[in-house]
């Protein structure tokens, strides 16, 4: 297996010739870097790069809109045109935090898309959902997903729970150990459906001649104003 060292063109201030001349002298085989649109300015750079004997790694990350068809429309065609210069591979970084999960998914798929039109290896155009790496199993809407996110949430619960119970207290120090019990208690609760917590509230009202009756029938003797001014 050949390890292949990549300079990333990102924040680069030099003149483009010279940036090439020091990644060859400090060792690199590659750059990764987008490419401008324009062909005549995107082929003058893939003919440097081929000058110095250094291969390429496209990347996408240009497309900043909001909206969410025109995001669409310069995704497809930044990945178009870097897959023409056949790059070793495309690092794209697909899809928006801002977007539905279903959006999300017309990205990815369009990706896929262009790397089977392409040529391109589905794990060199689908690679990156917001700044994710994604796996080629990863489902394609959103019921899928989030029964599979269920799923694994519950394996991983089971398994943590049961890590903790045989190995991780004796490891929680005295302090800690009340507030650990205290949430564990609560979440025990949760799952057996039972209340976390009880609040309980008691409301009670009385008119004038009700008091004064409940007083007389105490044989207690009503305080007028006259007779303790200082406490009025």
């Amino acid at each position: 297996m050949k390890i292949h060292y990549f300079c990333t063109h990102w924040g680069n201030q030099l003149p483009f010739q010279k940036f090439c001349k020091n990644a060859v002298n400090a060792g690199y085989n590659g750059v990764e870097m987008d490419l401008p649109l324009v062909k005549k300015k995107r082929n003058e750079i893939v003919e440097t790069l081929a000058d110095h004997g250094l291969l390429l790694i496209g990347q996408y990350w240009q497309s900043l809109e909001k909206d969410f068809n025109l995001n669409e429309k310069n995704f497809k065609k930044h990945l178009y045109n870097l897959a023409e210069v056949n790059p070793v591979m495309i690092n794209t970084q697909t899809g928006k935090d801002y977007f539905s999960f279903a959006q999300n998914m017309q990205l990815v798929n369009a990706a896929k898309t262009i790397a089977a039109e392409t040529g391109l290896s589905e794990h060199t155009a689908f690679k990156y959902i917001r700044g994710v790496k994604v796996p080629t199993d990863y489902p394609e809407n959103e019921e899928d997903w989030r029964r599979d996110v269920t799923g694994f949430l519950e394996v991983a619960i089971w398994k943590g729970t049961r890590r903790l119970a045989q190995e991780s207290m004796a490891f929680i120090d005295d302090r800690s150990l009340p507030v650990a019990v205290a949430v564990l208690t609560d979440k025990l609760a949760t799952i057996k459906g039972q209340p976390t917590s009880i609040h309980l509230a008691m409301t009670a009202s009385v008119n004038h001649r009700d008091l004064m009756k409940d007083l007389k029938e105490r044989d207690v003797t009503p305080v007028n104003d006259e007779q303790t001014p200082d406490l009025v």
